[in-house]
Parts: structure tokens; C-alpha cells; sequence
């Protein structure tokens, strides 16, 4: 006999494929949430693509959670899931153009000061 575990909003589903199956959502919320906070980080602010990069996984994310049997219950981790792959993605963008910029280099002024 297989044990049972009861959410709220879904009804009854078994404990081991339910123990499996909502972190690996969350990861997938946030994996597939990256590439949109990365193209997020370079578009002008509460424009239309902007507004696209932030909402166009959502679909995405209700469809996998409607196939892996989740309710309503499971929305809240799902959201912090999609939040943090946008932070991730936004923050491993600007790493990325930090590093293709290279080191610092002196200017022109600063090395005529720098040799008086």
C-alpha cells in the first residue's frame, strides 16, 4: 500500500513522487527563469520587452506544474523559484559584461600625472 499526502487545493497524491518532484519544479522555475533576467537586465526599464522578459516563463512554469499535479499551494514556492532565477540571471549578465570589459586601465591623464 502506498501512503498518501494531502495538499491543500489538490487533493490526495502519493508521498514519494511528491517528495521528488516539487523541488525539481522549483529548480526548473529557476533555470528557466536565468536567460529571461539576463535579457531583462538589458532592455530599458517597464518597457514592453521588459514587461515579455518577466512574464513570458509564467506560462511555462503553470504548465509544469499542472502536469506534475501541483494545486495553488505550490504557487508561492514556484514564485520564489521564478524571482530568484530573474535576480540570478540579471546578476550573471552584469558579471559577464564586467568581465568581457577587462582590467581598468589609466587614461591618458592619468599617466601624464603619474610620470611629474
Amino acid at each position: 500500500m502506498v501512503a498518501r499526502l494531502y495538499f491543500t487545493g489538490y487533493g490526495l497524491q502519493d508521498v514519494h513522487m511528491s517528495l521528488l518532484t516539487g523541488p525539481a519544479l522549483v529548480c526548473a522555475a529557476v533555470a528557466l527563469n536565468i536567460p529571461f533576467g539576463a535579457y531583462r537586465a538589458t532592455v530599458t526599464r517597464f518597457s514592453v520587452r521588459w514587461f515579455l522578459a518577466i512574464h513570458l516563463p509564467i506560462p511555462f512554469i503553470f504548465l509544469l506544474r499542472i502536469s506534475a499535479g501541483y494545486g495553488y499551494s505550490f504557487i508561492p514556492w514556484l514564485f520564489v523559484g521564478a524571482v530568484s532565477g530573474q535576480i540570478a540571471g540579471a546578476r550573471l549578465w552584469s558579471w559577464r559584461g564586467e568581465r568581457r570589459a577587462g582590467p581598468a586601465t589609466l587614461s591618458d591623464a592619468d599617466t601624464s600625472e603619474a610620470a611629474d
